[in-house]
């Protein structure tokens, strides 16, 4: 009972000194106050996606495929800077650092997701090799090709599945800082950070705001429905280059995928905003840390001297 008690003084002490209340209501005032920003922004980013989809595509269909697929992140990193200029951190973009720091991003955390979900695939059969579940001997009798849900009937399938689910977005949460310090760095004249600067900070902070977001997209639906809708720009995309006719949406389908990104776009420039925000609090802590340092180190050299003096009268 002790160890409890410990281990939730320590979560609360953490939260405390990470402002876990605080970032989150200044964000959610933010993002509301400045939605009308990203949305207008919109549009043009999915032109651009789609153009430059396009002129890729007429070289390259696999680096056509790899820019569309990190674009969520391209568009991550500009709700980020539309964040920026909604606090006062404006500067003139640079479009290919944040192209490129869009499939950096996106690269690395695919690569993470993909060794969580083969590591839980991994101890499944493990698993089910020992007789832990019974999972191999139901395909087995049934003699069908299982599909996800069926698969996903199985507790112990079902839990892995959700572990590495929770832990690809824990690490997400903790890659808002570096890609906020990206998008800020992707301007004219201004140094790049490093990959993983700030990699974690504030993550106690951002942790409420991403659980709200993701929690928020995947009851209504508008995650499968905003998937959708990205299949289908890709499809389109691609029917467009090759000259070939595509089935239309239908009116109804028109308007869910339509509901569903727009929740999406929403939660995503909350994300961006409190990233934006955990971001400014992290660099101006790191840059009050080295003034400090120099402070310090100064006076210490003019104690240093004034030592010497003394040694030398004496």
């Amino acid at each position: 009972m002790r160890q409890l008690d410990r281990f939730l003084s320590a979560v609360h002490d953490g939260c405390q000194r990470e402002g876990v209340s605080m970032l989150l209501v200044r964000s959610l005032g933010v993002a509301t106050a400045g939605m009308w920003r990203f949305l207008l922004v919109v549009p043009f980013l999915l032109a651009l996606i789609l153009l430059l989809t396009i002129i890729i595509g007429s070289r390259s269909w696999f680096f056509a495929a790899i820019f569309f697929a990190s674009s969520a992140n391209l568009a991550m990193l500009v709700a980020m800077r539309t964040a920026f200029a909604q606090i006062g951190e404006y500067s003139a973009p640079d479009l290919m650092k944040l192209i490129f720091g869009g499939v950096k991003y996106w690269f690395l955390h695919a690569v993470v997701t993909l060794i969580l979900f083969a590591a839980a695939g991994m101890i499944v059969k493990i698993a089910d090799v020992h007789g832990m579940t019974g999972l191999g001997a139901e395909i087995r009798q049934s003699g069908l090709a299982p599909t996800f849900d069926s698969l996903m009937t199985d507790p112990f399938f079902a839990a892995m599945i959700w572990g590495a689910s929770i832990l690809s977005g824990l690490f997400w949460t903790a890659l808002l800082v570096p890609q906020a310090a990206v998008a800020w760095s992707s301007a004219q004249n201004r140094e790049p950070f490093d990959l993983f600067w700030g990699f974690g900070a504030r993550f106690l902070a951002l942790l409420p705001v991403v659980l709200l977001t993701f929690g928020v997209i995947f009851v209504t639906g508008a995650a499968d429905a905003a998937y959708r809708f990205v299949g289908y720009a890709f499809m389109a995309t691609f029917a467009l280059l090759l000259s070939v006719d595509l089935d239309p949406l239908t009116r109804s389908e028109i308007t869910e995928m339509a509901v569903g990104c727009g929740i999406v776009v929403l939660a995503a420039y909350w994300q961006a905003v409190a990233a934006a925000l955990a971001f400014v609090d992290r660099r101006d802590e790191a840059e009050r840390a080295r003034a400090a340092a120099y402070v310090t180190t100064a006076e210490d050299k003019v104690d240093a001297a004034a030592l010497r003096r003394m040694r030398q009268q004496g």
